[in-house]
């Protein structure tokens, strides 16, 4: 009787299937995620003030993983004397080009 050390070819090709299967699954669920938390406070305000300079700071970040993000944008006061804030939807996708846009209703 021979001693039979080794796995077959079917048992390799199951391995590897699944293996294939859990790369599909979770590569672009790593993709999302590090193209969301890519952007920074600065990279935002420096977006925000090409349309808008007279932006003052990057007052809040909301980050979220498959959906737009939203960064509270604080302007100069109005002539009231209260604070005025702006909500910017962003949007950072797999290849990091960030996409900074006003919430609409703002």
């Amino acid at each position: 009787m021979r001693d039979n050390k080794g796995y077959t070819l079917v048992e390799v090709m199951i391995v590897v299937q699944i293996c294939a299967i859990l790369c599909l699954v979770f590569v672009p669920v790593i993709a999302v995620t590090m193209g969301n938390f890519y952007f920074t406070d600065d990279s935002i305000m420096k977006k925000v003030q090409r349309d808008y300079p007279d932006a003052l700071e990057v007052y809040h970040t909301n980050r979220h993983v498959f959906a737009y993000s939203e960064a509270i944008v604080l302007f100069p006061k109005d002539e009231n004397g209260k604070d005025v804030y702006k909500v910017f939807l962003v949007d950072s996708c797999i290849t990091f080009a960030m996409t900074v846009k006003p919430q609409v209703g703002n």
